[in-house]
């Protein structure tokens, strides 16, 4: 078994475990943990040079980020998937008459809306179910963020509960790390 086959192995059984037990997790706790990563996101945010935040709208069972999104005072872009390509942009967001539902169930914005690639002053809240000790994180296996950021290099930041904190998670070429944990 070639060793990219026996990455994506373990990666499909840490990914499930990981959605397993994030399911598990209480309403209240979920929220209660939520609130503690926004408000250190928002202090980060404070003392730091951020202008623009290109960030997530947060699905069912994710870190609820959303007190980030009306709280920072930056300018708030969300990504959209564009074709059956897996292709990720950024476009502006409003406010939540701008959103529409993709064929995943995420929300995201309409296509309309202005798309805008990260700059020294930008930050990017990454998604993820787990991350390392290095940075990488577990996604949720489309590779989305991957390809964008290897097209697009930003400041990044991975938005993920305590318990998911991790010593290694198995990665290869096409992984990359998040710079803040």
């Amino acid at each position: 078994m070639s060793e990219n086959k026996t990455i994506k192995i373990a990666k499909n059984e840490l990914r499930a475990k990981c959605l397993l037990e994030r399911t598990s997790l209480g309403e209240a706790q979920r929220e209660e943990m939520s609130a503690s990563i926004c408000n250190r996101l928002l202090t980060y945010i404070s003392n730091q040079d951020i202008e623009t935040l290109f960030v997530f709208w947060p699905k069912k069972f994710e870190t609820n980020i959303q007190a980030v999104i009306q709280s920072s005072g930056c300018e708030i872009l969300l990504p959209r998937m564009t074709g059956e390509s897996g292709v990720m942009n950024f476009h502006n967001y409003y406010s939540e008459g701008d959103l529409e539902i993709n064929r995943f169930g995420i929300y995201e914005p309409k296509a309309h809306l202005p798309i805008r690639v990260p700059e020294a002053n930008s930050l990017m809240i990454v998604p993820a179910l787990a991350v390392d000790e290095s940075g990488y994180r577990l996604g949720y296996g489309g590779g989305f963020y991957d390809r964008y950021l290897a097209k697009h290099p930003a400041r990044t930041i991975a938005c993920v509960l305590d318990r998911f904190m991790m010593q290694t998670i198995p990665s290869d070429q096409n992984d990359i790390s998040v710079d803040v944990l």
